[in-house]
């Protein structure tokens, strides 16, 4: 899924975020200690806007941990950098470390839940 994620988003750019979360009432997606995405319905809205804005994002895994919690439910822990590359062709970087909730449904891997850590900047 990791990886999928990472050609996907650089094929297609951020419209694939969908694809990968879960299409559930369990599904939200933290950043930074804010609750960005509260559930799934928050996040197909958003989505679709976001792509408009990038047309491409260039996303790194680091140190990817799987954890197994039931056959079916796991957490992924990872370090990353990405970059969001908007539809201008202007470039915005960040770094930090990801955690999430990953289930195998009908249709593959996806997250359920996701927290982004952004690094700050260091001087």
């Amino acid at each position: 899924m990791a990886d999928a994620i990472v050609r996907d988003l650089h094929n297609d750019g951020p419209i694939v975020w969908l694809k990968y979360f879960s299409n559930s009432k369990q599904f939200f997606m933290v950043s930074n200690g804010m609750l960005v995405f509260p559930n799934i319905d928050s996040a197909s809205a958003f989505v679709p806007r976001l792509a408009k804005r990038l047309k491409r994002i260039e996303l790194k895994w680091d140190n990817i941990r799987v954890d197994s919690l039931a056959p079916d439910l796991g957490i992924m822990a990872a370090s990353f950098h990405e970059i969001l590359i908007s539809a201008t062709g202007a470039e915005e970087t960040s770094s930090g470390y990801f955690t999430g909730v990953v289930e195998n449904t009908p249709t593959g891997w996806k997250l359920r839940d996701a927290n982004w850590s952004i690094a700050s900047p260091t001087h």
